[in-house]
């Protein structure tokens, strides 16, 4: 601000692969795109530093923040898994937390969708689905609960982000879609 107050902060990473894989180029103008979107789309920089700009002197004013962190959680010559982790603050009593996952081929450097994982996508999703509920409701499971009432109802959002890991599928559930955080 004029008076040198702090009212906006980011910060993001930018993955960039290197070798010689052959989609390496695509993916790599991906990320960028990723990137571009991040900064200057909807809800991007631009955009927050302008809300910024017009809150900054109200009493209840507290920094905006937009960060975005990326974590590899598989690399190797078949396949490239990346987890994002986004957080945004625009007041209020906290900042929204949205993570999901993005997969790519590392020879054709296409983006990889589920159904792209199996000749039968429907007994894939059955089998995944299966074993997420079984996890939540083992008896096991501290968090039991802390379910949110007919979250089975939104296993579908949850089984449409996952990232590939050395040890199989991962899932990512948004905050309230299966239980508060």
């Amino acid at each position: 601000s004029e008076d040198q107050t702090e009212i906006f902060v980011y910060s993001y990473q930018q993955p960039v692969l290197q070798g010689n894989a052959p989609g390496l180029h695509m993916i790599n103008t991906k990320l960028d795109n990723a990137t571009t979107a991040f900064l200057y789309g909807s809800g991007g920089v631009e955009e927050m530093t302008e809300l910024a700009k017009m809150d900054w002197r109200e009493s209840w004013f507290n920094c905006y923040r937009l960060d975005r962190k990326v974590s590899v959680a598989r690399l190797d010559d078949a396949v490239v898994s990346f987890r994002y982790s986004d957080y945004a603050f625009s007041g209020g009593v906290h900042g929204y937390i949205a993570e999901y996952g993005v997969n790519y081929d590392m020879v054709s450097g296409a983006q990889l969708e589920f159904r792209d994982l199996t000749d039968d996508e429907w007994a894939l999703r059955e089998v995944c689905r299966m074993h997420i509920m079984a996890e939540l409701e083992d008896e096991e499971n501290e968090l039991k609960d802390a379910l949110m009432p007919n979250y089975t109802q939104y296993l579908d959002l949850v089984l449409k982000n996952w990232v590939l890991t050395d040890e199989g599928l991962q899932f990512i559930a948004q905050p309230y879609v299966i239980a508060a955080y």
